[in-house]
């Protein structure tokens, strides 16, 4: 058979199709990302396109989450801490801890950890005793039947909040921060033979003339007390002490016995007290 006959029996399927010209001068230009035919640029494959399409929303919630992260760790870096911790327990309950706190904190030697303030914290535990639920209904009574009007009056108590109070007691000073106490008289009677409380002779080494016994002092005993009218309003009979580093507390080592050191310090500062102490002291 003939090359002409061969080259007319191609198929044009099978037939190579050269490079056309176009194509050519395009490749000999570098231009490599058009097509020839459309004149168009060939979209290249953006990875923060793709990316962005497959993972949106895992990143939005790393994101969320890195943020939250960090702002927790800011606060915690900057947040003041109290110096000190102080528990009243007691039937008493105070709403203006603003003029209580100032009080305690003009008799602060130092600013004990150092954070720039002094500050101390107050928890209130306010429990009464079942004599003064008793003492608080007769008088209630008297109160009903001296009105002159004759009107009707039923004496209320919450004995479930006052259980609560009570566990808040317990817990805090076996397990709390607070290392200075000021008690009712039953609940001191009630811990100082379990041996959570240091004696006098070791927080001040020695017993003041005035000290209720050797672990307590009447708190309205101090001149610190009497300096300050936001005491006066505390009971007559209130008791303070300053309690042991407890079992807890002794698991985080020095630092807790440097914080003990440092309300024992505070504790002898109020029982010596003689003037408020400026912030710059």
């Amino acid at each position: 058979m003939s090359e002409e006959n061969r080259n007319l029996g191609n198929s044009p399927e099978t037939e190579d199709v050269g490079e056309s010209n176009a194509a050519k001068r395009l490749r000999m230009l570098g231009i490599d990302n058009e097509d020839p035919l459309n004149k168009e640029p060939i979209a290249k494959t953006n990875f923060f396109v793709n990316y962005w399409y497959h993972y949106k929303w895992h990143t939005i919630v790393a994101l969320f989450l890195i943020a939250v992260f960090a702002i927790g760790i800011g606060q915690m870096a900057t947040k003041v801490k109290p110096d000190i911790y102080i528990m009243y327990a007691g039937p008493y309950y105070y709403q203006n801890t603003t003029a209580l706190t100032g009080a305690f904190k003009a008799t602060m030697p130092r600013d004990y950890n150092e954070d720039g303030e002094k500050i101390v914290n107050i928890l209130q535990a306010v429990y009464k005793t079942d004599e003064q639920i008793e003492k608080e209904k007769a008088e209630a009574d008297a109160e009903a039947s001296a009105n002159k009007e004759g009107a009707s009056f039923e004496f209320s108590f919450d004995y479930s909040f006052n259980a609560q109070e009570y566990d808040k007691f317990r817990n805090e000073i076996l397990l709390g921060e607070s290392v200075i106490c000021i008690l009712d008289p039953a609940l001191y009677e009630e811990v100082k033979g379990d041996d959570l409380l240091l004696t006098l002779d070791e927080s001040l080494g020695y017993t003041p003339d005035f000290a209720h016994d050797e672990y307590s002092i009447r708190f309205k005993d101090l001149a610190f007390a009497k300096k300050y009218k936001v005491f006066e309003y505390l009971p007559d009979d209130s008791l303070i002490v300053v309690r042991r580093v407890t079992a807890m507390s002794s698991l985080k080592g020095k630092t807790a016995e440097r914080r003990h050191e440092y309300h024992v310090d505070y504790f002898k500062a109020m029982v010596e007290f003689k003037k408020p102490f400026k912030d710059s002291e």
